[in-house]
C-alpha cells in the first residue's frame, strides 16, 4: 500500500498526505454505495412524474386523432354501420348531450364543425330542436339535410 501511495504522490503532485485522504475518502464513498445498494430494507425510490410539456400533450393528441382516424377507416365497411360514417343505422346521437368526438362521427361534421355546434350549444343553454343547428357557422341547407337523420333531441 506504501508503494501504492508513494507511486501517486509523485505522478499527481500531491504530498503522501494527501494522496492517503483522497483514498480513505474514495474508499468511504465506494463503501457507503455498496451499503445503500445492498442492505436487506433497500426499497427501490421512483421518482415523481415530470409534468408533461405543451409538446408532449400535443404530440399524444395528434396520435390519438390518427390513431382515431384509422379506426374510422375500418369501421367503414363492417356490416353493423352505415356506409357513411361510424354511426350505426339504428341510432342517432342527441344534441344536446353529445362531445365532439360524438358529431365528428357524422359525416359531413369534422372536429372544428363538432366543436362550433357546442358552442351554440352552451351559449343557447342547450337546443330547443335540431333545425337551431342551421345557426351554427359551416352548417348549411345541405349539411343540415344530410346529418339530420343522426340527430335527435
Amino acid at each position: 500500500m506504501k508503494n501504492l501511495i508513494e507511486r501517486l504522490s509523485i505522478k499527481s503532485g500531491l504530498t503522501k498526505l494527501e494522496v492517503s485522504a483522497l483514498l480513505f475518502v474514495l474508499a468511504a464513498i465506494v463503501t457507503g454505495a455498496l451499503i445503500q445498494i445492498f442492505r436487506p430494507d433497500a426499497k427501490a425510490e421512483i421518482p415523481p412524474a415530470k409534468e408533461k410539456s405543451s409538446a408532449q400533450l400535443l404530440k399524444e393528441q395528434t396520435e390519438k386523432v390518427e390513431k382515431d382516424k384509422e379506426k374510422k377507416k375500418g369501421l367503414k365497411g363492417s356490416a353493423n354501420k352505415s356506409t357513411e360514417s361510424g354511426i350505426p343505422k339504428d341510432s342517432s346521437i342527441n344534441i344536446n348531450t353529445a362531445t365532439i368526438d360524438d358529431f365528428a362521427r357524422i359525416p359531413g361534421i369534422g372536429e372544428e364543425i363538432a366543436a362550433r355546434i357546442i358552442e351554440s350549444r352552451v351559449k343557447y343553454d342547450g337546443f330547443d330542436s335540431i333545425d337551431q343547428l342551421l345557426k351554427v357557422k359551416g352548417i348549411g341547407k345541405k349539411t343540415f339535410d344530410k346529418i339530420k337523420r343522426y340527430l335527435t333531441l
